[in-house]
């Protein structure tokens, strides 16, 4: 206790311990007190804890126990963390020792510090600077410094074995994760502040370095004078030397032959004066490798220079790489770079030779990319100018930019397929970009693009947020004599995944990336003679795509498929919300193709191979997701008008229960005259306002809505007349659908609830009409939007299906047929099955018609009449 009571007197702040322990004998004739779970607070308000120590232990004389006076001969600190800030003004967190005359002062004290040896195990070290804006991170393994630390001058020996975290400077992060040792000797003078250094050997990863010179530290500033010279040295020394950001592209880079790598430090460093610096490497004669390059680049020169001018000041500064050369698989290379002004970067920059794929395909992730061939020639690239120029689009016209990219049977295996640019050329000209004749193939797809385009560089050299707002202004023409899309899309590169943080729009800390889309302003003409997504397929395909603002417009776009025709018009809103607005026009399109390619829109029940006859529809579809990319199926809305003639529907078992009515053979055969309808889907449910289906068997309408949960809630009118003639008539196989009845018949009432598991029904008129009333508020909007649409009024109830002897709308069912089906809750009723017959195809196929014709059906006169 009177240790530590003695050795606070000596500090500016407290130092607080879990125990004491003393020890005579251990290291004889010295003596140690072991402070366990020592704890000392910064010399700096609000620094917190300077150092946290399981143990640390201090030396001393075993004879200072007898005579009162303790003289510190060394300090071990074993298994702590040792945190040094210095704020904007310069104070130190670690300036806790009081000055001899402070000590001097205080009454009573009988230490003193003497010391000879310090050593530091296990330790982690935090060093902030705010006022150089500097942060390092450092473990130190074991370190140990000796020297007659109480003399005014005394030589000092040291060596330690550390690990750096990182150090971070002027907004960079430098030899993250990098192995550190040294060995030095020197001489201090702490009445002049100037350190002498001799034999000093710094190792780096496995790089030597030896240093020489001397630094002068006084109380606002230090002058350096030392140099740096290589022994043993590789370019992964430099490397290693190099920010994070540069040693994930380029860290596995190294090099063989005369790698030299030299470094001079001179001049004054303080809150206002920089040294100068003078860092120069280079390679003679050598080779450079890397894992990712199956062949090494031989023959290699080049010299590399950075300074910073006397002043010691970016404005100053140049980085140069002068007549870089070299050669890969026989073909030459040369590239040179000079960036001046680090302040303003100045850039100029220099490339031409010929790259051999099959030697660099690994640069692009030899997970993703695993063979190449082919060649890609560079010709008199050339890029110069201010960069702040280079990235403002505004600007971009003030750089100076020339040269030309060309491609000769240029082939990358991706995921196990080749795909080949066999030809054409990219040729640069200032801030203009052209694209010529670049010829794709590959995985079933021959496309060729041509056209102009502005901004690259500005897009190429943007920040992850696009901050200068840079938009590629392009306008571009894509032929093809085939796109198979499936095909292509499985050449897309793997998804990184990244976790999100916290603070909104950041991944790990950073602000998430623009969407390539908002990068692109410019139009998009393509001619695509064959092409295929899944079961579709299309021929002829023309339209024209733009990109302006984060929309995505498709005008006229028209296209061969299903034995008819498609025309489509879209706008796709790339917000932080997307939502698409769509129209398409099917003209004559074959129902069984439809089905087919459409993959019977996932059900089992009404597939391609039952179905056959023509389709005409008109669509409109808007759709939204949120922010995540999740549709919402709850904002899906959807409007339908369609007309479905000259139709067949064979072998569909769902129709069995109404063999009581009907006979079984015509079932397995219905002939359509029309089936017109109009749809809608809106607020999570599908609605039908009207549909007509006139038939061989049977003819009827029906209304009613779905919910996308599975409740149903539908109505149908069956012309009984027909029903009830067919019953008795012989089977024809030959028959043609027939007009409905009304002269002395009826027609009968069905209104259908529940869900396809579990349904009821109810029969009559009454109930059927105070239904359709609860509804009339949804279908009067679709028929609404149908109109304003697509010009197409609504469907109107032909007089055909009216009861017999009604007017003004008044209709009589007589009780003996008004409940013809059998039994209520039946899972095999009438109401289940042709709900399941309407519910997939009907968002698909939709166009409208206001009267079935009266006339006997003839294929020649089957025409929309309005």
């Amino acid at each position: 206790e009177l240790f530590l009571t003695e050795l606070n007197r000596s500090l500016k702040t407290e130092l607080k311990v879990e125990s004491i322990q003393l020890s005579l004998l251990a290291d004889f004739p010295d003596a140690s007190i072991n402070l366990k779970g020592a704890q000392l607070p910064g010399a700096t308000k609000g620094s917190g804890m300077l150092l946290e120590a399981d143990n640390l232990a201090l030396k001393f004389g075993t004879m200072s126990v007898f005579s009162q006076k303790f003289v510190i001969k060394s300090i071990e600190i074993d298994d702590g963390a040792l945190f040094v800030f210095i704020d904007k003004n310069g104070k130190s967190s670690a300036d806790i020792a009081l000055s001899s005359e402070e000590q001097a002062e205080t009454s009573g004290s009988d230490f003193a510090l003497e010391l000879k040896q310090a050593s530091l195990n296990d330790i982690e070290l935090i060093y902030i600077d705010e006022q150089k804006e500097t942060e390092v991170a450092v473990r130190i393994e074991d370190a140990e410094i000796a020297g007659e630390f109480s003399s005014k001058q005394f030589a000092m020996t040291s060596h330690a074995s550390m690990y750096a975290g990182f150090v971070d400077m002027g907004g960079e992060r430098f030899m993250a994760g990098t192995a550190l040792d040294y060995k030095a000797n020197i001489d201090v003078n702490l009445e002049t502040g100037k350190y002498l250094f001799k034999e000093v050997e710094l190792e780096v990863e496995d790089n030597t370095f030896k240093v020489d010179g001397e630094v002068v530290s006084m109380s606002k500033h230090t002058d350096f004078g030392l140099k740096l010279r290589s022994e043993d040295c590789s370019l992964s020394s430099v490397i290693s030397l190099l920010p994070a950001s540069y040693k994930e592209q380029i860290g596995d880079f190294d090099s063989q032959g005369t790698f030299y790598l030299n470094a001079d430090v001179d001049g004054r460093y303080s809150a206002r004066q920089n040294p100068s610096i003078d860092f120069q490497f280079g390679l003679k004669n050598g080779k450079i490798n890397s894992p990712r390059l199956d062949y090494p680049i031989k023959d290699v020169s080049f010299d590399a220079v950075f300074e910073n001018g006397k002043s010691g000041y970016n404005k100053d500064a140049v980085f140069e790489i002068a007549n870089f050369k070299g050669m890969l698989r026989k073909e030459p290379l040369e590239l040179s770079v000079k960036a001046t002004n680090l302040d303003d970067l100045d850039i100029n920059f220099n490339f031409s030779g010929n790259i051999p794929l099959t030697a660099v395909y690994g640069l692009a992730g030899e997970d993703f990319v695993t063979d190449g061939d082919g060649m890609i020639r560079f010709t008199d690239l050339n890029l110069s100018g201010p960069y702040k120029y280079m990235v403002d689009p505004n600007q971009v016209y003030r750089v100076k930019a020339k040269g030309e990219m060309e491609f000769e049977g240029a082939m990358l295996n991706l995921k196990g397929k080749k795909v080949y640019i066999e030809e054409g050329k990219l040729r640069m000209d200032g801030n203009n970009f052209t694209v010529e004749n670049v010829h794709f193939t590959g995985v079933d797809n021959d496309i060729t693009l041509d056209g102009t385009a502005k901004n690259l560089i500005p897009v190429l050299l943007s920040d992850s947020i696009n901050s200068k707002d840079a938009k590629l202004e392009f306008d571009l023409a894509l032929k093809a004599k085939n796109i198979d899309f499936d095909r292509l899309f499985e050449l897309s590169p793997p998804e990184e995944e990244v976790e999100t943080t916290a603070a909104e729009g950041e991944v790990d800390g950073v602000k998430e990336s623009e969407n390539f889309v908002n990068f692109l302003d410019g139009t998009f003409q393509a001619q695509v003679d064959k092409f295929n997504y899944r079961e579709i397929d299309g021929r002829d395909f023309q339209g024209k795509v733009s990109v302006e603002n984060n929309v995505v417009t498709v005008q006229n776009l028209g296209f061969n498929t299903m034995k008819g025709d498609i025309r489509m018009d879209a706008k796709a809103y790339l917000n932080e919300k997307p939502w698409m607005e769509t129209k398409v026009y099917c003209d004559q399109i074959d129902a069984s193709e439809f089905f087919r390619q459409c993959e019977n829109f996932g059900q089992e029940y009404l597939t391609d191979k039952k179905l056959k006859g023509k389709l005409d529809a008109k669509i409109k579809v808007k759709a939204y997701w949120d922010e995540d990319g999740n549709f919402l199926q709850n904002k899906l809305y959807t409007i339908a008008d369609m007309d479905f003639s000259n139709g067949e529907l064979n072998d569909f078992d769902l129709l069995e229960d109404l063999s009581s009515f009907v006979k079984m053979k015509d079932l397995m055969a219905i002939k359509f005259t029309n089936t017109k309808g109009q749809f809608g889907i809106r607020k999570g449910k599908f609605y039908i306002p009207t549909m007509f289906i006139q038939s061989n068997a049977l003819n009827l309408s029906l209304s009613g809505s779905h919910a996308f949960e599975g409740d149903m809630n539908y109505l149908i009118k069956v012309n009984a007349g027909q029903i009830l003639w067919n019953k008795f008539k012989r089977h024809n196989p030959k028959q043609k659908p027939k007009k409905a009845k009304k002269k002395g018949f009826w027609n009968m009432y069905f209104n259908v609830t529940g869900d396809l598991d579990d349904y009821d029904y109810k029969s009559g008129k009454r109930n059927y009409n105070t239904t359709i009333a609860t509804l009339e508020r949804s279908f009067s909007k679709i028929r609404s939007d149908i109109n304003l649409e697509f010009g197409e009024k609504a469907l109107v109830e032909p007089e055909e299906l009216k009861d017999e002897g009604a007017s003004s709308g008044e209709e009589s069912t007589p009780e003996s047929i008004e409940e013809p089906l059998g039994s209520t809750n039946s899972n095999k009723g009438f109401g289940s099955r042709i709900t399941n017959i309407l519910e997939k195809p009907a968002p698909k196929d939709e166009v409208e018609d206001e009267e079935i014709p009266d006339e006997e059906y003839d294929p020649e006169l089957d025409v929309e009449i309005n």
